[in-house]
Order: structure tokens, then C-alpha cells, then sequence
């Protein structure tokens, strides 16, 4: 069995190192952060199979790690779920690249969730409408009807 890899995120060091000692003695490479900007630069550099994670840290406290924000067109701030942040990154990391409604399900929602399609367009109007200075006549978040969608600047 490889060893699954876990970030934990705890400020009190007494307790972070009996977690972390039980932990490896488990089996688990455990790496270690002590406050949320720390964690955030762990995060960057590799994937973990699971972050164990404070939820009073120092810097940025745990729950604003779990949340995504956006800014809107307006200049709104936008707090985004977890699916649309997904949904976000995934149209956003393919960028001018037509974006299939399978892939987008596989992706996003996991291959043994097919919610119905039109889950996706709700999310697409959503965007358009945190986004798009005119959300009837989309300039970034384009439907290719038949196929999917793709993000363009």
C-alpha cells in the first residue's frame, strides 16, 4: 500500500504534534503548516489526499480556506460554491477550447454523477450573470450548442 498524504494544518504545536506522530505511526506521510497562508503555499506545490485542518488558524482562519471568491464584472465580491469554482477553473484552465457537457459532468460532478443537463446551463447562467456586462449576449462564456461550452477573454 503507498503512503496517502495528508497536510495538517493545526497552530497549537502540542496538539499538532501528537496528530502528526499518531499519524505517521499510522502509516501516513503527514507535512505540516501552522497557519492558513502556510497551508495555501503547501497546497500550491503538491496534492494531498486529505488536508486535516484547523478551523481557528492564524492568518486565514478555516473556514474562508474551504470558500472561493470571485470578483464580478461590477466589482461585486462573489462567494462561489465548491461546483462552481470547479466548473470556473475548468473553463477558465481550457480557455478558447470548446469544453464538452461529458467532460465538464466527468470533471466536475464525478463520474458516477450525471445530473441532468441542465445543471450545467443553470451554473453557465449564474456565471453570466456574475461576469458578462450583458448576460443575454455572452462574451466569455459562449454555449456551442450540441457540444458544451468554452470561456474566452
Amino acid at each position: 500500500m503507498a503512503n496517502h498524504s495528508i497536510l495538517l494544518v493545526e497552530d497549537e504545536v502540542h496538539l499538532h504534534d501528537a496528530l502528526k506522530l499518531n499519524l505517521s505511526l499510522e502509516g501516513y506521510e503527514v507535512t505540516s503548516a501552522f497557519d492558513g497562508p502556510e497551508a495555501l503555499k503547501q497546497i500550491e506545490n503538491a496534492a494531498f489526499d486529505l488536508i486535516i485542518l484547523d478551523v481557528m488558524l492564524p492568518g486565514i482562519d478555516g473556514f474562508a480556506f474551504e470558500s472561493s471568491e470571485a470578483i464580478s464584472f461590477s466589482g461585486e465580491k462573489i462567494l462561489l460554491t465548491k461546483k462552481e469554482a470547479m466548473l470556473l477553473k475548468l473553463l477558465i484552465d481550457n480557455k478558447n477550447k470548446v469544453v464538452s457537457r461529458e467532460h465538464i459532468l466527468q470533471t466536475v460532478w464525478g463520474y458516477n454523477v450525471f445530473p441532468n443537463t441542465r445543471t450545467i446551463d443553470n451554473f453557465i447562467l449564474n456565471f453570466r450573470k456574475y461576469f458578462e456586462k450583458d448576460a443575454r449576449q455572452p462574451a466569455h462564456f459562449i454555449s456551442i450548442r450540441g457540444v458544451g461550452y468554452k470561456f474566452q477573454d
